[in-house]
């Protein structure tokens, strides 16, 4: 958003413009809402939310939709996480890659799993 600055966010950005961003199968979902959810509160314009996904959408997110259901379940009831958040570290353990994420809960259950994390929390 447009009145945040994150240290996190601006690596996790480098990273991903270097190479390359690998996303769960509902991270467009997410990032619509997001949007929506900050025009609603008076943070963002229509125009600014067409930027942003614009902003987005020229990083080239890969859509991974190899998920197992079973394994993201089971993450989500070891870490007590949303099935949402449970899908990053999913695919961020099955691929062996870092997590990047501004969300606490998240964060520290991704170290937990011995993974590298890119956040504002670690």
């Amino acid at each position: 958003m447009p009145d945040e600055n994150s240290h996190a966010a601006l690596k996790a950005l480098s990273f991903a413009a270097r190479d390359g961003l690998i996303v769960p199968s509902h991270f467009w979902q997410e990032v619509r809402n997001v949007f929506l959810v900050n025009e609603r509160r008076g943070r963002l314009t229509q125009v600014g939310t067409s930027k942003g996904l614009t902003l987005v959408a020229g990083i080239h997110p890969t859509v991974d939709d190899a998920s197992e259901h079973m394994a993201v379940l089971e993450i989500a009831r070891r870490h007590n996480l949303t099935s949402y958040d449970a899908a990053y570290l999913e695919l961020a353990l099955r691929r062996g890659l870092p997590l990047a994420t501004l969300d606490k809960k998240l964060a520290k259950s991704a170290l937990t799993e011995e993974l590298e994390v890119v956040s504002d929390f670690v």
